[in-house]
């Protein structure tokens, strides 16, 4: 999809914008101020700003944005949505007694 169908597509609140990569661009290091998302997190329900719950799901488990699969975002975005839809508060803490967590093994790892 090019750049301005994806921003009819996904709308943001001012002050965010997507950023296309360059042909020299890594996706492991982006732009300053920016960050590196797949398009496939946007139909999974990720948006900017990001909700406070997902910020801190990110950050305790070390994590950037572009380091989550999107069946992954999937969930995220559905378990909060269902505590919302209950009248629960959703929480950090919540989503770790749901769902283990853990990175994949890195190249490094599988080799030895």
């Amino acid at each position: 999809m090019k750049w301005p169908a994806l921003e009819k597509k996904y709308v943001f609140l001012v002050g965010y914008k997507f950023v296309l990569l360059d042909a020299d661009s890594k996706v492991n290091k982006p732009p300053p101020g920016c960050i590196t998302i797949y398009q496939a997190a946007l139909t999974c329900d990720l948006r900017f700003p990001c909700h406070k719950v997902i910020l801190e799901i990110l950050n305790k488990y070390k994590l950037a944005p572009v380091q989550i699969m999107c069946t992954s975002w999937h969930n995220i975005c559905s378990f909060m949505l269902t505590y919302e839809l209950r009248g629960l508060t959703c929480s950090t803490r919540a989503f770790g007694l749901v769902y283990m967590v853990q990175k994949a093994p890195s190249e490094a790892e599988e080799t030895s």
